[in-house]
């Protein structure tokens, strides 16, 4: 089958270099945290537009926590999908900004 090779070469290049998912597993718990802070902020009456910019500074200050050292200067970081919540019954990516209404939970 076409591109099969091509798919083991990549799979095989993730193994040799560990460090890639070094990087990998410690987004991961910076994302479990950040998860973690926004369940806890979303409490009735908590402004949406806060907790996603409390959630969006969180992941910030741990990605320059993990990523600090002299090699990863260069490395591009931040947030790839800002903080979203949903604040009813149906799913969908709500994350106002600070200067738009203000929706409550």
């Amino acid at each position: 089958m076409e591109g099969e090779g091509e798919q083991d070469v990549y799979d095989q290049s993730f193994i040799d270099q560990p460090a890639i998912l070094d990087k990998y597993k410690a987004a991961a718990v910076v994302a479990d945290a950040a998860l973690d802070k926004a369940i806890s902020l979303c409490v009735e009456g908590a402004d949406v537009s806060t907790i996603c910019g409390e959630v969006d500074t969180f992941i910030e200050a741990e990605l320059l926590k993990v990523f600090s050292n002299k090699k990863s200067k260069k490395l591009e970081r931040g947030i790839g999908f800002p903080c979203c919540i949903s604040i009813d019954a149906v799913m969908g990516h709500f994350s106002p900004a600070a200067g738009e209404d203000s929706c409550k939970l």
